[in-house]
């Protein structure tokens, strides 16, 4: 009789319900580099960094970050563990976007509905963490940002920092004392987001000393704050450091999963038919701003709001799009002092943010006849934005590494770039950026799930790999849990 290989061990074991250890390498590597210390392996890093998962920091979520994934394989080497994190005690978390409430979890209201909805838990409560700081490596959590990892005053009233650290004191200091062998350096993600799960709502010309909770990072600011890190850690240890660039935050379901037009599977045609003469006169008061009164040229006119019902439901986006107030159409007036609304179409490559999905209904006038406003949409000015940045920020990230030999770049913008266009598949198992059983997005729609960080992990282990000419073990994303729904 032929002998098993690991891989169809572990598949005959998944088929029969039986349970397995993901933490277990899955291939024979058993190098780690040794032009760096990769047995005192440390993070420093936003909550993306930390586990933050369905909307929280959550014990399963930590257990579960790519650094935390990455350093269970790394200990598996090195034969002992040796990664210490200050785990949070609670499996419920408490909701980074709602007050008072728990981690988030899908659950489609019934069987036949198009979008799942993100239900919350209950609130959980987190106790003082057990770990030392001296014998801490996982220096990442929410509310820790590039521009305030020396700055302990500005962490203090962080419940996350002060369950770990005493007052005044800085977790860039404190990394650099406990004498890491290679650092895993992970921010900027969180600046974008921030940005962005507000619909791009706040400023993205503040100076850092001015930054409110929405505001976009400036390049410059960002430069200045990530040399700073990096300068520490290279001038006070002799650690090595691997940075990871960012990849676009657009990509995740929380922005693309809702349509930029109304639902033919929600909305019946009668309920369309009443939005063209909803709109009659919007429309005749535009075509008389346009092409009477000031024949403006094809770019320069306002767009009309338009429905298409003979051929309903098969309609094109542009005859059923959602209606939005639009921060940069100007209102203007007509002749006589009739004015026309800074409301227009959505256009097909603008986006939706998920937390509106339960303003979306048979019979709701949201997005129709109530347009929906800045901090629920992407428009194309704020995608580009958006865009400009992180590739501002990839750009000085790449210039900061090419500065030192003993930093090297993980690149896992084209492995998430990959999983969106549906272009990566791993032992026949295609990976997806959707709502849905292949996803690698948690329940929040933005943060990672345990799939998507063994992925993320997966991806850095590689480039370690072939940066060191080392041979850790690559886990297999497969094995760990991805997307899951509740049906009622």
């Amino acid at each position: 009789m032929k002998t098993l290989t690991k891989k169809y061990i572990i598949l005959l074991f998944l088929a029969m319900g039986c349970a397995y250890d993901p933490a277990s390498p899955l291939d024979d590597g058993n190098e780690l580099p040794t032009s760096a210390d990769f047995t005192r392996f440390f993070v420093m890093g936003d909550k993306f960094a930390s586990g933050f998962m369905d909307g929280t920091l959550y014990n399963g979520g930590q257990k579960y970050s790519y650094p935390s994934l990455l350093a269970q394989v790394l200990d598996s080497v090195n034969g002992e563990p040796t990664f210490q994190q200050a785990l949070v005690s609670s499996e419920r978390g408490m909701n980074a976007e709602l007050s008072n409430e728990g981690k988030f979890y899908l659950e489609y209201p019934s069987s036949n509905y198009i979008y799942t909805y993100r239900n919350t838990e209950a609130a959980g409560s987190y106790s003082q963490a057990s770990v030392s700081l001296q014998s801490l490596r996982d220096f990442s959590f929410p509310g820790l940002t590039v521009f305030n990892v020396d700055d302990a005053s500005a962490l203090n009233g962080n419940t996350y920092y002060e369950r770990v650290f005493t007052q005044n004191e800085s977790p860039l200091a404190q990394l650099t004392a406990n004498d890491p062998g290679v650092v895993l350096v992970s921010f900027g993600m969180d600046v974008l987001y921030r940005y962005a799960l507000a619909g791009a709502s706040g400023s993205e010309n503040e100076a850092l000393a001015d930054l409110g909770e929405t505001d976009l990072l400036l390049p410059a600011d960002f430069e200045q704050s990530l040399s700073t890190i990096i300068t520490s850690i290279l001038d006070n240890t002799e650690a090595d450091v691997v940075l990871t660039n960012l990849y676009d935050p657009l990509l995740s379901p929380f922005f693309t999963t809702i349509n930029t037009s109304l639902e033919t599977e929600i909305y019946p045609s009668s309920y369309v038919s009443d939005l063209i003469g909803y709109y009659a006169d919007f429309n005749t008061n535009v075509f008389t701003y346009n092409q009477i009164e000031n024949d403006l040229p094809r770019e320069q006119r306002r767009t009309t709001i338009d429905y298409d019902i003979e051929n309903w439901p098969l309609v094109s986006p542009e005859f059923r799009a959602r209606v939005i107030r639009d921060e940069y159409t100007p209102v203007v007036y007509l002749n006589d002092g009739t004015e026309i609304p800074n409301i227009r179409r959505l256009n097909e490559d603008e986006y939706v943010l998920y937390h509106v999905v339960k303003d979306i209904s048979p019979g709701s006038d949201f997005s129709s006849r109530i347009p929906m406003t800045d901090e629920m949409v992407l428009v194309e000015q704020e995608i580009e934005i958006i865009d400009q940045r992180r590739e501002a920020f990839n750009q000085i990230i790449e210039t900061i590494a090419a500065g030192s030999d003993r930093i090297m770049v993980a690149d896992i913008a084209s492995v998430v770039e990959q999983v969106a266009n549906e272009e990566y598949n791993l032992e026949g198992v295609g990976y997806s950026a959707k709502f849905d059983r292949y996803g690698i997005f948690s329940a929040d729609g933005y943060s990672f799930n345990p799939r998507g960080n063994a992925l993320i992990a997966r991806t850095i282990t590689r480039q370690i790999n072939e940066y060191y000419g080392s041979s850790i073990p690559l886990i297999n994303p497969n094995v760990y849990r991805g997307t899951s729904f509740i049906y009622n």
